[in-house]
């Protein structure tokens, strides 16, 4: 009989539900009490989403509210005393942009108006014999098709396949560059990469009238990024100097330019918001100031420790990763990953030139 105290149930109770919710072996299921607790609760917006979708001709679509509701009411006895912080929960598991979430990860498309998509169902490459599973489908669907299927709180890996056997089973493969947004490969050198950013054909003369501040660059004992409107990181790349800076617009939001500046000319290139940490990190290692994070290491599980927050697309990396935000104070960030997956995190690492501790 499961307990419905004003507690998550018992470790021991909770993995045997959750053995019998997915169709997985406990070996497959994370061991960490509050990542399969996450676990159950994305897994039941899966099940939501795919019972109460609608279809329509161009995909198969379900409402934000619908799919909400769906989950409190099938998942409010394990929280009976703290409905509010189960139905924040439940929220941040569906659409939380900066930290593990079923929009993050592909499981749920956002569309307008409050509605999502079921997604094509697909595998990205994370190791040998070994993909993330993107799909809005429930786990049990995939097990029932003879998929080796491990749960990694939000994100699900298919293991021990391959790209041929996938296939054969009719699963696309879509590769790792395609699903973060671009190769990191292409930009191991972070001069390349801010010659690439550089290239834009959109760029200003000039940004006159605004309240314009200049990244400072990595500041000791201090988290985050750090902005001034007079000391100022600077780069020099042939016979121009670059810097970031950011000027504010509407709704306490900024623009964010790459300042080039010659004895001839000056260009303010725009950046996207995908864009903007990763020139700030490509700018520190460019000027051999990077970036130093610190890991630790236990059984089961590596801890990675940011003094920023992580690029976008990268964030999106690490939760395909089983990766989960455990801390987050103003914007230093610590981020824990199954052990397995370690020498995926230090490619991660190194892919935005930071310095392991």
């Amino acid at each position: 009989m499961l307990r419905t105290e004003d507690t998550i149930p018992e470790k021991t109770t909770l993995l045997d539900l959750a053995e019998q919710y997915f169709g997985v072996d406990s070996s497959h299921l994370p061991t960490e009490h509050g990542l399969l607790f996450e676990a159950l609760i994305a897994e039941t917006l899966r099940i939501a989403a795919s019972s109460v979708s609608e279809n329509n001709i161009v995909c198969t679509v379900c409402n934000i509210h619908s799919i909400q509701n769906w989950t409190m009411r099938k998942t409010r006895w394990l929280m009976p005393q703290k409905q509010d912080k189960l139905a924040k929960m439940i929220g941040d598991i569906v659409s939380n942009q900066r930290n593990s979430s079923l929009s993050l990860i592909g499981d749920l498309i956002p569309l307008s108006q409050g509605y999502y998509s079921l997604p094509p169902e697909r595998a990205v490459p994370i190791k040998d014999g070994i993909f993330l599973l993107i799909s809005g489908r429930p786990t049990r669907r995939f097990i029932e098709a003879d998929f080796n299927i491990r749960i990694n709180g939000i994100s699900r890996w298919i293991i021990e396949t391959s790209e041929s056997e996938l296939s054969a089973k009719k699963i696309p493969i879509q590769q790792q560059s395609n699903y973060i947004g671009y190769d990191p490969q292409l930009f191991s050198d972070p001069i390349k990469f801010i010659e690439q950013c550089l290239r834009r054909k959109d760029a200003l003369q000039d940004i006159k009238g605004r309240d314009t501040v200049y990244y400072l660059g990595p500041v000791a004992n201090r988290p985050g990024i750090q902005w001034s409107r007079s000391g100022m990181m600077v780069l020099s790349l042939g016979e121009s100097t670059i810097k970031i800076c950011k000027s504010p617009r509407e709704f306490e939001r900024f623009d964010h330019f790459l300042k080039c500046e010659s004895h001839t000319k000056r260009a303010y290139v725009p950046l996207a918001e995908s864009q903007v940490m990763r020139t700030i990190l490509s700018m520190d290692a460019a000027v051999n100031k990077q970036r130093i994070v610190h890991i630790s290491k236990d059984t089961n599980s590596i801890n990675v420790a940011f003094d920023f927050p992580p690029p976008i697309p990268e964030v999106r990396w690490m939760a395909a990763l089983g990766g989960r935000l455990i801390h987050s104070q103003y914007d230093a960030q610590i981020w824990q990953f199954p052990i397995v997956i370690s020498e995926e995190i230090n490619k991660l690492l190194n892919g935005m030139w930071l310095r392991v501790d």
